[in-house]
């Protein structure tokens, strides 16, 4: 089967923050099939409109600088691959909607909170009879207890360094991999604050969003709270003020 398309989406967090908390994981799971990203156009939707120099903002739990509510990636991959990833915020955070989906040729692959599926037809019509997605029996490492208090995540993660450290290989989550995630992620703030396609390795390694609310006259960040909660709602507040 060939990779034709992949979707990523997150729990339901403010955009910006989403993307700096479960986009990480998102577009690491992603490149495990399609790739390197070489690529990518990005939009930015705050408060019902389009995101704006004076939407940017800190990020709650220390993350940055960060703008849009809502976000909305298409990607560029190695071997023609294309991708979009979401994040968008909802009025509830569900961990059950961190998902990704990778379309094939001849079928679906889904993974969505510690499950995953396959669909043996490349397209599924509700109610068809073709429709029928297969539960994907979980495989954990050689060792594991599945009784035992220990992560399976925890254990996998280990799992594999130890195998990279033996077989003199990088972690197939190492450092070089975490520094173009960065980029990608720096790449759609570029994007959302240019209104372009930008081309991965970003020439100017300044980060976008800053230079962007600076260049626009707004002055320095606002203080805002650390906890999610609190900063949601001053970020409505905000907001509110701002339309009225």
């Amino acid at each position: 089967m060939e990779l034709v398309y992949a979707y990523g989406s997150g729990k339901g967090y403010y955009g910006g923050y989403g993307l700096l908390n479960i986009g990480t994981h998102t577009l690491n799971a992603m490149m495990e099939l399609t790739g390197p990203c070489r690529s990518l156009a990005a939009v930015g939707v705050t408060g019902g409109r389009t995101t704006q120099p004076k939407d940017v903002v800190p990020s709650p739990s220390g993350m940055g600088t960060i703008a849009g509510g809502n976000l909305t990636a298409a990607l560029a991959f190695d071997g023609n691959h294309r991708a979009t990833l979401t994040q968008h915020r909802f009025p509830v955070v569900d961990a059950t909607a961190h998902s990704c989906e990778f379309m094939g040729t001849e079928g679906r692959l889904f993974w969505k909170n510690a499950s995953a599926a396959i669909l043996r037809v490349p397209h599924d019509v509700p109610q068809s009879g073709r429709d029928a997605w297969e539960a994907l029996p979980l495989t954990h490492p050689t060792g594991y207890d599945p009784d035992s208090p220990a992560a399976a995540e925890d254990f996998g993660y280990v799992d594999e360094y130890v195998n990279a450290l033996d077989e003199d290989r990088p972690h197939v989550c190492s450092a070089e991999v975490g520094r173009h995630v960065l980029e990608i992620m720096m790449a759609i703030f570029e994007s959302v604050a240019t209104g372009r396609r930008i081309d991965l390795p970003q020439p100017n390694r300044a980060h976008p969003l800053q230079s962007w609310r600076e260049e626009a006259g707004h002055g320095p960040l606002p203080t805002m709270p650390r906890p999610y909660q609190e900063w949601l709602a001053a970020e409505d507040e905000r907001l509110a003020a701002d339309s009225s």
